[in-house]
Formats: structure tokens, sequence, C-alpha cells
């Protein structure tokens, strides 16, 4: 029969078992597990075998193939495979440099899955190894944006052992519209030399035109041949 004493230390040990594997089952509670620069990936906890040897991956789909236009919002999904045992998880951040870059949000479409200061992450493992987040890009141009996540996909029965980790980064450049302030609005073809060309300024400010010139072409002789008639 246990003592009281031995029965307390019985009741206090099996508590923090449980405690462990419930939290271990959640999202990382640090801003390490996603594999960005000056951080590191999810095996800082979960050890088992080496980043990317196993049977799957991670992607990031939804970033602009052209590059981020500043202010704008993106959906992403995140998508961790390979052989499991008892689901997915994933921690990611968007950098420039080790300087966080834009922000993430939860849409309607986000399921477990939740923001962790700056990061975005798993809020309980999932069988489907995929979450849906929102990334606001940044205001103006800051140069490349670096995409980084670490995926999980668990091992053994319990705790962290025989976890498989993956990580992929990609680096997204800014693709910022080029301002038109003057163009080519209208041409007016008369009789002769009776010809004109008509050009806008959209801006409403006042254009200083000692910077562009006009060249013309004729019979395919190349811009700036200018024929004597």
């Amino acid at each position: 029969m246990l003592s009281f004493k031995n029965y307390s230390y019985f009741v206090a040990i099996n508590f923090l078992l449980v405690s462990f594997s419930l939290s271990n089952s959640g999202g990382p509670s640090g801003n390490y597990a996603n594999n960005a620069p000056s951080y590191n990936n999810c095996t800082q906890c979960h050890g088992g075998s080496s980043v990317n040897s196993g049977n799957g991956n991670i992607s990031i789909t939804g970033l602009p193939n052209g590059g981020y236009v500043p202010g704008n919002s993106y959906s992403l999904i995140v998508n961790v495979t390979g052989t499991n045992s008892r689901g997915y998880g994933f921690q990611m951040a968007s950098q420039v440099g080790n300087s966080n870059a834009g922000s993430f949000s939860l849409s309607s479409n986000s399921q477990n899955v939740e923001l962790n200061g700056n990061r975005v992450q798993h809020s309980t493992r999932t069988i489907t190894g995929e979450w849906i987040v929102d990334w606001l890009a940044p205001s103006s141009d800051i140069g490349d944006v670096t995409f980084s996540v670490s995926g999980l996909a668990t091992g053994g029965s319990s705790s962290t052992g025989g976890d498989n980790v993956y990580t992929f980064s990609i680096d997204v450049p800014a693709n910022v519209p080029q301002e038109v302030d003057l163009f080519f609005s209208e041409y007016i073809e008369g009789s002769s030399s009776n010809k004109a060309i008509e050009i806008f300024n959209p801006t409403g400010s006042a254009v200083d035109l000692s910077n562009y010139s006009i060249k013309q072409a004729a019979g395919g002789s190349g811009w700036g041949f200018h024929p004597d008639d």
C-alpha cells in the first residue's frame, strides 16, 4: 500500500507527464522552430532524424510569382507530407535578414493554426498537414523577403523520438509598379506635314520636360532617324 507521501509523488509525476504530453501536441512555445536566420528548426525539440531525411517535405503555396506588391494581402497554404504516426505541425516566419517583414493573420479559412508573436504555427497537431494563413506585405519595397518554414511529421507513439523534420525557405522580391507621369494620349494625322501628338500628364503636378526627349523612326531605320522630308 502506498503511503500518503509516496502517493503524492506518484500523482505529481503523473501530472507532469500528462501536462508534457498535452503541451507537446500544441504549437511551439518559443520563436525558434521556424528555420529563419539566427534561429533553430524543429529539431531543437524533436529528435530522431536529420533535417529533410524523411520521405516527406514541406511547402508554401500562394506566394506571388512576380514578387509581392507593397500593401497587398496574400492567402498562403503551408503543407507537410510524409509518414507520421500522430499528425503534423509547423512554424513559419517572414523576414529581411533578422528583422520581421510583413505580418501574418488568420482568416475564416484558418484552422488549427495560431499566431505566436511574429510567427505563425499549428495550434494543435493535424492529420491533414495543411494550414491556411494570410500574409500582409510590407507597405513599401524593403527588398527580398525570406519565408522560412519548419515542419514536423510525428514519429513514435509518444514523446518526440522518431519525428521527421522538414525545412524550406524562399526569397520573394518586391514588385513595385512603375510610375507613369507622361504618356502619348493622341496622335493627329493631317495632310502633308500637318501631324501632331498630344502628351498627357496624369500626375496633377508640374513635370520638368528638360529630362525628356522625343525620337522617331521611319522605314525601320531605328529610333532617332530623322528623314530629310
